[in-house]
């Protein structure tokens, strides 16, 4: 434990400046004045008093009365022992003149040997021993002065002590010191003390911790093991300063234990024993390398500010609210006609930078931004070595510190001399004048939109004033982009949802520009004014009765066009001219935006792709792997079905409709087909199925379809066909393609509730190496492209994402299965083909199916109505099947329409069941996929011993054996699994017969 503290003085001075160790070793602890600081420094009173509510009890605790006055000798607070020997209380002492409690209520002055009157004309610590007659006793006064940073007097601490009671009051004292002391131990500032020889006599734990030591390891040890040489150097000054009893606060660095730096701001103060001899030094310590490293920080990132600053391309100030330059670049100064910034530096911004015309206005707006007013596109004259005069447009600001004060005003001058001088020039009419006006105010609004607005809704905001300007009801604003297309991002949705042209685009490719006005005037370089209605527009696009068409050119290029449309009155010269004004101004402004977004956009376009291709490539691998799982369930499924299906019509054939086995026998038969439409459209999507392809106008599929289309999506939805007036010639399977523009109408159909339109469009169109790499599976040549559009509700990009995903639907329960577009995307695959969707909530969907061209003649539909056939045969059939069920079921029913049959399960039974049957063999009804040979070459062997012997395949999926990417070889005969009696039989017919 340390031991017990009392006060010494420093030289020439009789307050107490130090509480030190009473051993007489003089160990230093902490500085004070009196009592405490709170003398000498009011803050560290006031600081002291708020962490320890304790002091306000010590306050009221000490025998001594102690009054805190102001220098009108009025009390503004007292503790109790004044109370006690005034006999006031403390809410009476309050506001009385301290000579009036002291001496009598009579006294009007202050008395001849005051001790106040004195402080207050030393300004130093006065203390007298008097004789006060009202307190009956002998009394030691003092007085003590606290000022504050700015050395003005704040308050005064008046103490009188009854020395005839000086144990009690020391006994008192020692209290105070033992609190201080416990608050000494909790500062969050570290106490360093040492003697003089800068050996460490006490260190709070604060300290200690600082450095990462225990007080016990800091204790002792000498000042310079926590430095490094440059702050030993540092320290030998300071230290030789104390000596000579200076006090000082410095900014210091320390090593801590683990090698660290900390920086310090450090207040030392010099001790003095009792004979005036240097006894050591006291510091109080705070850690500041958090705030260095924050004002190193805050300096980078003025370094940064300030490279700003210098390389912005306009003049700019920094003027301080006095209105003197505290700062300019460069260009301020090269405009102003100078030759360095100190030509500037320190001068009055009116008089120095603006000619004498526009000091008046200049003051005004500087006031007004100095009282926190924003100034923006004010015109002023500025001063210049030219004789012509030149012009500034400014825009002001104030850059307010962290107590909302203005500490400077931050200003720009864009020049528009020329600008000016023009305006200037054009002024030979009143007209002329309000022209030239209106052309600013217009140009001042679309750049400040330029300015202050972000790209995706600076087009907008842009378009909206040059409607307003030309008197227009509708208009484009766009730009060309890189690959020389054209981007109008400033569609509205209501022009959007009126205009129904198929295949609406923001962006139009520059290949397909056709020949109306924006093209030719974006190709020609001109403005093209038209005030009739417009008839190269397509079929669907909102009426344009009159409208002007102006190109964006910078520099001679072509950066954007601007059109507008449907004025009320015919479009004037005046108003070609004005919009021409318009599209200059905004034309280096837009070239400049493009340029500063492009590089950015690059990087997030390739991206972009980078991420769309994975996804794409993701989402084709997931639905390769899921259409190989469900082709292999199906053809699991098409052997049990076809049993099913075969035995329960068999049965039901033989049974009366009275008969009570009939109808659930019925529902088994009606089951059994819906689950072979299920494997159909399994097969379908996995791509496994048989399709008999023929060469087709794709024109004619669809207008065949139209009327059946139009009874299923009824009368509510209107049906508009948009179709290539050339043939578009696919290889196809009609029924197939008819399947799909189905699905995709009904899907139409169920997403437009309260009706709508289905728009279907055919054209030429040619996938490009560019369009193969952003679509994976697309090869790159000719293709029919089908369009089926809605006006539905549309769907979010995570609905789109999964919408040909097997049994994902949108559809309430019972209203879909999940299968129709899977299906579709199947088809469309097997046909070489690709299928994409595109949709936006509240904007309907469209789905666009390329199919590839072909060169081949048109072959006749063969799908015609031929008259039934008999089923019955005599004809002897071998059947080949290793499944024993389906071998069985096709045996019995061919048995029992007359045919003689011969059953073979596997190639070793060949010779046995065909070398020794001695009859023909008119038909081999043969599974594709067998044990050891697959049907073709078990066929093959068949004809070696029967060579008259028809082939006729069935399988429940295709396989490469029969066909060729699911398309069936050129004259194979093929029975689909599962299949019905009917179709077994007339399947075997037809074989027979051909």
């Amino acid at each position: 434990m340390n031991p017990a503290l009392k006060a010494r003085q420093s030289p020439g001075d009789s307050r107490p400046d130090w509480i030190v160790s009473d051993t007489g070793k003089e160990r230093q602890v902490v500085k004070t004045s009196n009592f405490e600081d709170e003398t000498r420094k009011k803050r560290e009173w006031e600081e002291l008093d708020s962490v320890n509510g304790d002091l306000e009890q010590v306050y009221h605790s000490i025998g001594h009365s102690i009054m805190i006055l102001d220098a009108d000798h009025t009390i503004l607070s007292a503790n109790r022992a004044t109370e006690k020997i005034t006999g006031l209380t403390l809410s009476e002492l309050r506001g009385k003149k301290c000579y009036e409690v002291m001496h009598s209520p009579d006294v009007s002055s202050p008395i001849t040997s005051c001790p106040m009157e004195k402080m207050l004309s030393t300004g130093n610590v006065e203390t007298v021993e008097m004789e006060i007659e009202t307190l009956n006793g002998t009394f030691l006064v003092s007085c003590t002065p606290v000022f504050d940073e700015n050395a003005r007097l704040r308050r005064i601490i008046h103490i009188t002590t009854d020395t005839s009671n000086i144990k009690k009051v020391e006994e008192r004292l020692k209290q105070s010191e033992s609190k201080y002391r416990q608050l000494v131990e909790n500062l969050q500032e570290g106490i360093w003390g040492i003697d003089e020889n800068a050996f460490t006599t006490y260190v709070n734990p604060r300290m200690a911790e600082m450095l990462g030591y225990s007080p016990a390891e800091m204790e002792g040890a000498h000042l310079f093991d926590f430095m490094d040489e440059r702050g030993k150097a540092d320290a030998q000054v300071k230290l030789k300063q104390r000596r000579q009893g200076k006090s000082a606060q410095h900014d210091f660095e320390f090593i801590r234990k683990d090698n660290s730096r900390m920086h310090a701001l450090i207040e030392t103060s010099p001790i003095f024993d009792d004979h005036q001899q240097y006894a050591g030094a006291v510091a109080s310590v705070m850690d500041i390398s958090k705030r260095r490293r924050a004002e190193d920080a805050l300096k980078a990132e003025r370094a940064k500010l300030k490279a700003y600053f210098e390389n912005l391309p306009l003049s700019a100030f920094n003027v301080e609210p006095s209105g003197l330059i505290s700062d300019c670049n460069i260009v301020a100064v090269e405009v102003l006609g100078y030759r360095h910034k100190s030509d500037l530096v320190g001068k009055s911004l009116i008089e120095t930078v603006y000619h004498t015309n526009s000091h008046l206005k200049a003051g005004v707006l500087f006031e007004q931004c100095r009282n926190g007013q924003k100034i923006k596109n004010e015109i002023l004259q500025i001063c210049s070595a030219s004789v012509e005069p030149k012009y500034a447009l400014l825009h002001a600001d104030a850059i307010y510190n962290n107590r909302e004060d203005p500490e400077y005003i931050f200003i720009t001058h864009l020049d528009i001399t020329e600008r000016v001088n023009t305006e200037s020039a054009l002024r030979s009419s009143e007209e002329e004048v309000r022209r030239s006006a209106y052309e600013l105010s217009l140009r001042n609004r679309i750049a400040e939109v330029f300015l202050t607005v972000a790209d995706e809704d600076m087009y907008a905001q842009v378009l909206s004033i040059i409607l307003e300007t030309a008197g227009s009801k509708y208009g484009v604003f766009g730009y060309i982009d890189d690959k020389g297309d054209l981007v109008v991002p400033t569609m509205s949705r209501m022009v959007w949802k009126q205009c129904e042209v198929p295949d609406k685009t923001y962006v139009f490719p520059k290949d397909k520009w056709g020949h109306s006005s924006w093209p030719q005037a974006i190709r020609e370089k001109r403005t093209i004014c038209l005030n009739k209605p417009s008839t190269i527009i397509p079929p669907g696009h909102i009426p344009i009765e009159r409208h002007i068409s102006l190109p964006i050119i910078h520099r001679d290029r072509v950066v954007g066009v601007v059109q507008v449309a449907n004025k009320d009155t015919d479009y004037t010269p005046e108003d070609i001219d004005l919009l021409e004004t318009m599209v200059s101004s905004i034309a280096p402004v837009l070239d400049a935006r493009l340029n500063q977004g492009r590089q950015k956009e690059i990087r997030k376009r390739v991206e972009a792709d980078r991420r769309a291709l994975q996804e794409q490539l993701t989402q084709a691998q997931k639905m390769e792997a899921v259409g190989r799982l469900a082709g292999g369930v199906a053809h699991d499924f098409n052997n049990m079905l076809s049993i099913i299906l075969g035995y329960s019509e068999m049965v039901l054939e033989e049974l009366t409709k009275t008969h009570p086995n009939n109808e659930p026998l019925t529902e088994i038969h009606a089951a059994a087909l819906r689950a072979k439409d299920l494997t159909r459209q399994l097969l379908a999507f996995s791509r496994k199925q048989v399709l008999t392809v023929k060469t087709v106008d794709l024109n004619t599929v669809v207008t065949g379809f139209e009327k059946l289309l139009g009874r299923v999506i009824g009368e509510d939805i209107d049906l508009k066909l948009f179709l290539s007036p050339e043939p578009l010639l696919v290889n196809a399977d009609t029924a197939q393609l008819e399947q799909v523009l189905m699905n995709l109408a009904v899907n139409a159909r169920d997403a437009m509730e309260n009706g709508g339109v289905i728009s279907i469009e055919t054209t030429c169109v040619e996938q490009t190496r560019e369009d193969a790499e952003t679509r994976p599976g697309t090869v790159p040549g000719p293709y029919a492209l089908l369009s089926l559009s809605d006006t539905g509700h549309g769907m979010g990009p995570d609905t789109v994402k999964r919408i040909f995903e097997p049994f994902f639907t949108t559809k309430g329960k019972d209203k879909g299965t999940g299968l129709g577009l899977a299906t579709s995307y199947g088809i469309i695959k097997q046909h070489g083909g690709n299928i994409w969707a595109y949709s936006e909530p509240g904007l309907g969907t469209m789905f666009k199916i390329f199919l590839p061209l072909t060169t081949d003649r048109i072959e006749a539909d063969s799908r015609t109505a031929d008259k039934p056939k008999p089923v019955t045969g005599s004809s002897t059939v071998l059947i080949v099947e290793d499944e024993p069920t389906v071998r069985n079921l096709a045996g019995r029913i061919l048995t029992h329409y007359g045919y003689t049959i011969l059953e073979l399960e596997n190639i070793d039974q060949l010779e046995d069941v065909v070398g020794k049957y001695e009859g023909p063999i008119d038909l081999v009804l043969s599974d594709v996929v067998l044990p050891k040979m697959n049907g073709p070459e078990v066929y093959a062997e068949i004809r070696k011993h029967k060579p008259e012997a028809r082939v006729l395949y069935m399988s429940g999926y295709t396989e490469e054996v029969i066909t060729r990417q699911g398309v069936l070889n050129r004259g194979v005969r093929f029975l689909q699994k599962p299949f019905t009696v009917q179709s077994l039989l007339a399947k075997v017919r037809e074989a027979l017969e051909r």
